[in-house]
């Protein structure tokens, strides 16, 4: 991690700390996700939920994972870095989003969406905090708590925030789907007109409260399996009719309308895909000018694994604005990083002590093939792990 200097403390969460840093060999800004718990082997930190699908996921709207590197039993991710949030632009504007902005902004997360569905994984905590903005450009984040669409059931029923988790999530069902995200999204939209969130439920019971008084409350016919669900836990949805959603979004138009009461469904089946929103009337224009691209003509992300000599560390989140220098009386550690795009066969010699490691263009140095720990005198020519950020410079949100 000597490579990054800590500009700016951006968040806390329950798994890491979130810095803004800058990356001293190009000056290029990245966000740094330092990980309270400490990872002892190389195989534990790539078995890790987060890592897999950034790995597999190479989309414009999502997040790109530049780095992983393991230091002193400490673990890092390194991303490419927005300017912020979809919670920080709503809560800093003092006048409502024009449609266009949020038609727009729906749009690539849809996309991104559909991305990761098709490719077997659901997000599970859509909210606006883990939507990232720069100018007009938005990106998923977070991929803590994602989970494959075929992986086995039961999942945990604590999923993403209270206000935009889905029925079936509060009603405690251990099976569930991509489903869950669309309406999350539903419940942002919604929010993104407004500025004030849908369903801000204050406990559970309260959720569902909430959400029966805005889209009315399910029956048999609607929901026959959310009925059950509510029986087996002894509750009884109260009696609400449904609400003109017209009038708590009046800025909203009624394609927007129409799309927001699809996504927020009761019923998981009745809900569109992402790729079905996509073609939804609110978005045929932008859906008339989509260019998917396609892996073949996505640009090269080089990838290698190397055994650098670490020369500093980031033990000391709080100490990281400084300059940080090596201290002389602590052993150094030789540790690995992982460029994004590394398949499953190049985490192979790492369970051998390093044996048959190669060692790719941009590096300098030696690499030793011994069964315990060996410093390579490694010297970045060039860092392949590092691709340059094709982001504008942000844009003054309130101008447009």
């Amino acid at each position: 991690m000597h490579r990054y200097k800590a500009i700016k403390f951006l968040g806390d969460g329950t798994y890491g700390s979130v810095w803004k840093a800058l990356n001293i060999d190009d000056n290029e800004f990245v966000a740094v996700k330092k990980i309270k718990q400490k990872y002892y082997t190389w195989e534990e930190c790539m078995n890790l939920r987060e890592v897999k699908p950034l790995q597999k996921l190479k989309h414009p709207h999502i997040v790109r994972l530049k780095e992983v590197v393991r230091e002193n039993n400490e673990l890092f991710f390194v991303f490419e870095c927005m300017e912020f949030n979809l919670y920080q632009a709503m809560k800093d504007l003092n006048v409502p989003i024009t449609e266009s902005r949020i038609r727009s902004w729906c749009f690539q997360i849809f996309q991104a969406l559909d991305n990761m569905h098709s490719n077997g994984y659901f997000h599970r905590d859509m909210k606006p905090e883990n939507l990232l903005v720069t100018g007009d450009l938005v990106k998923v984040a977070d991929f803590g708590f994602v989970r494959e669409v075929h992986s086995e059931p039961p999942y945990t029923d604590y999923v993403s925030t209270r206000w935009y988790r889905a029925p079936e999530v509060l009603l405690r069902s251990r099976s569930y789907g991509p489903a869950i995200d669309m309406w999350a999204m539903g419940a942002i939209m919604a929010e993104l007109f407004s500025l004030q969130p849908l369903f801000p439920g204050e406990s559970e019971v309260d959720e569902i409260y909430k959400i029966c008084n805005v889209i009315g409350s399910p029956s048999h016919h609607i929901w026959a399996e959310g009925m059950e669900l509510a029986a087996a836990m002894n509750f009884r949805f109260p009696k609400f009719p449904q609400a003109d959603l017209s009038c708590l979004l009046p800025t909203a138009s009624s394609d927007a309308i129409d799309l927001i009461l699809a996504l927020c469904s009761w019923s998981p089946e009745r809900r569109p895909s992402a790729s079905e929103a996509l073609q939804h009337p609110l978005f045929k224009r932008q859906y008339q000018s989509l260019r998917v691209l396609s892996p073949q003509s996505a640009p090269h992300v080089k990838t290698c694994l190397t055994q650098v000599e670490q020369m500093c560390t980031w033990k000391n989140v709080r100490d990281m604005n400084q300059d940080h220098v090596q201290d002389s009386s602590q052993e150094l550690s030789t540790e690995l990083s992982i460029g994004c795009g590394a398949t499953e066969k190049q985490w192979r010699p790492l369970e051998s002590g390093m044996k048959n490691l190669k060692v790719c263009r941009g590096i300098k140095g030696t690499v030793g093939a011994h069964k315990g720990t060996c410093p390579a005198q490694a010297q970045h020519s060039m860092n392949p792990l590092v691709v340059s950020s094709l982001i504008s410079p942000m844009s003054v949100l309130k101008h447009h």
